[in-house]
């Protein structure tokens, strides 16, 4: 069985965007497939951003508010540019996680309030909280 192929998401507008090209708007939930997803966030979403299976790669390229960013199964990478502040929840889930937040040019706090075995919680500068994130780079 051939794995689902790669998706690639980006924003145009609140709620807007291209799915592999193609336009859509209005849509609060963007949710990805099993393969692995690219989402390139530079205006709000509503609603969730769900990853779902594979190795996934959420760039916040722009100060955005949504409801949630989660990876889902597998190994998910979300990296933060310069400056950019993310309203919203920023969730892991199952596999290595990673919280990139070295593209910042100025200092970053990061306060951790809880370890299990599926990674670490707490607050970032720039964003809000998150969960389940393995590695934190800054």
């Amino acid at each position: 069985m051939a794995s689902p192929r790669p998706s690639t998401w980006a924003t145009t507008a609140a709620d807007a965007g291209t799915l592999n090209g193609q336009a859509f708007s209005a849509v609060e939930n963007w949710a990805g497939n099993a393969g692995v997803d690219t989402f390139t966030l530079g205006h709000n979403v509503t609603g969730t951003v769900s990853g779902g299976a594979g190795n996934d790669l959420f760039n916040v390229n722009a100060s955005i508010t949504t409801t949630a960013l989660s990876g889902g199964a597998d190994d998910d990478s979300f990296v933060i540019a310069n400056g950019a502040v993310l309203t919203g929840s920023l969730t892991g889930d199952a596999g290595s996680d990673t919280l990139n937040l070295s593209a910042s040019a100025t200092a970053t706090d990061v306060a951790l309030t809880a370890s299990a075995a599926d990674g670490y919680s707490g607050s970032a500068t720039g964003i809000v909280t998150f969960t389940t994130i393995d590695v934190l780079m800054g």
